[in-house]
C-alpha cells in the first residue's frame, strides 16, 4: 500500500541569483524544513524523450530529490 503524505507551508521569498541563473526557496514549518532549488539549463529526463529546460532540487528534512521541470505557462 502507497501512503501519500502532505506537508504544508507558508509561501516563502524566493533568493534570485540572477547571475547563476538559479533560485532557492527555504520553507520552515514547526516540524519540517525543506529547501527548492531551480537552476536554468537543459536537463535530461529519464521520463521525458525532449530535454527539459530547469533542473529541480528539493531537500525535505535533509533527504535529497532531484529532478527536472519547466515554466509553467
Amino acid at each position: 500500500e502507497h501512503r501519500q503524505l502532505v506537508y504544508r507551508f507558508a509561501t516563502p521569498t524566493p533568493d534570485i541569483d540572477a547571475a547563476a541563473q538559479k533560485t532557492t526557496y527555504l520553507a520552515e514549518s514547526s516540524e519540517h524544513e525543506m529547501v527548492l532549488t531551480l537552476e536554468a539549463g537543459p536537463c535530461a529526463d529519464l521520463a521525458s524523450a525532449e530535454p527539459l529546460e530547469v533542473t529541480v532540487q528539493v531537500k525535505l528534512d535533509g533527504t535529497s530529490y532531484r529532478g527536472c521541470g519547466k515554466a509553467l505557462r
